[in-house]
């Protein structure tokens, strides 16, 4: 972030212009900061190569790039991304957001409606897409499609983000008697940032959610102990960089809840509670161990998730390519708990919504009203109660 050109106004923002940007960065989820920065860059750029001023800048200024950016990427999915970075660093130089007028307004209208989806919205999956996901998976035997696979399983029954999702390591669950807890830090709706809590119900079926988080665990421990002792040195001490840990009311340490199998089999590879605290769900290497350059790779990238996600879905489940995305998982999980007949406050609460507003828009009825006319169904032919 280049932090002088961001907040470049009054003399006395320029001499503590670090320090704000710490706090300005704070105030909102790190992936959303980190996400800014590029598009802010992008937009300077622009304006510095047409004689234009980024900060502040006009509303004529900010039509003009949205327009010309899309133009060059043909797909409506950034603009929202680049409106958000020129408002983000606006506010955070207290200078009104030149993104709110009537003229900006109108030309993101505009490109919405001519580049963007029907809905606008990724489709929801349901458990039977998921569950199909995983058998082909297993068929094709090829580690990246089996750590999506099993990934897509948790994130659909968690509710979580790919966000979410990548951020977790070992020592973030907490394992209790009949469901475990599953620590996501840093989310745009975690207010106080102190963490909030997913949940997965205990559960023997194969395909559920918590039996897969199980298999990643498994898997995550078995590539580390066939890793060479040279990168499993590397790894560990690049694991050992960013602890965190869960706060519990008891004071213990969420890797004292690990169930005794998964302990027992970190021990017999080497791998210390230290280590196993931080190893990553979704960590590259579990997939292919090294990237092209000989480099290890500690957790695995949207993009690549993304592609593995879209090829899975599509192939077996027959969902298009475009319909897919991360968000299908949420949706689909979200969907499936109301189609269940769960409370609504309950399944905002577990999936961590601050507002109504934002929490109806990962409901998609057309799913839901399939999923309540099954029900319906499968109580018709039940066996009547003595």
């Amino acid at each position: 972030m280049e932090v002088q050109r961001a907040f470049g106004g009054a003399s006395i923002v320029r001499r503590y212009a670090d320090s704000i940007a710490r706090e300005v960065k704070a105030s909102v989820a790190a992936s959303t900061a980190n996400s800014y920065a590029p598009k802010w860059t992008q937009f300077t750029e622009w304006c510095l190569e047409h004689g234009e001023c980024p900060l502040p800048a006009s509303e004529e200024s900010v039509a003009a790039f949205l327009a010309c950016a899309c133009d060059k990427d043909r797909t409506v999915g950034p603009t929202k991304k680049r409106s958000a970075a020129i408002s983000f660093f606006h506010t955070s130089n207290n200078r009104p957001s030149p993104c709110e007028g009537e003229f900006v307004s109108r030309v993101r209208k505009g490109i919405s409606r001519r580049l963007g989806r029907t809905g606008g919205k990724m489709e929801a999956v349901t458990q039977e897409n998921v569950v199909a996901v995983l058998r082909l998976a297993k068929r094709s035997g090829h580690a990246p499609n089996r750590l999506v696979a099993d990934a897509s399983a948790v994130m659909h029954e968690a509710q979580l983000r790919f966000d979410d999702a990548v951020s977790v390591s070992v020592g973030d669950i907490v394992w209790e008697k009949h469901f475990l807890r599953i620590l996501v830090v840093g989310t745009k709706t975690d207010a106080d940032k102190d963490g909030q809590w997913g949940f997965l119900a205990a559960s023997e079926h194969r395909w559920s959610g918590y039996q897969r988080l199980l298999a990643l665990i498994r898997r995550g421990i078995a590539r580390f102990g066939g890793l060479p002792e040279r990168v499993r040195r590397s790894l560990t001490k690049g694991l050992m960089q960013d602890m965190k840990r869960p706060f519990l009311q008891s004071g213990e340490s969420a890797i004292e809840t690990i169930p005794d199998e998964i302990s027992a089999a970190a021990s017999k590879v080497g791998l210390t509670p230290e280590v196993l605290e931080n190893l990553p769900l979704l960590g590259t290497w579990l997939g292919d161990d090294l990237d092209a350059s000989g480099n290890l790779r500690s957790t695995m990238k949207y993009r690549q998730f993304l592609g593995t996600l879209k090829a899975l879905f599509t192939k077996a489940a027959g969902h298009r390519a475009e319909d897919i995305g991360t968000h299908s998982l949420r949706r689909g999980g979200t969907t499936a708990k109301i189609a269940a007949g769960i409370d609504t406050r309950l399944v905002k609460f577990l999936g961590r919504w601050r507002s109504d507003k934002a929490f109806s828009g990962y409901i998609d009825a057309g799913v839901t009203a399939q999923l309540c006319a099954e029900a319906v169904e499968r109580s018709r032919s039940a066996p009547p109660r003595r």
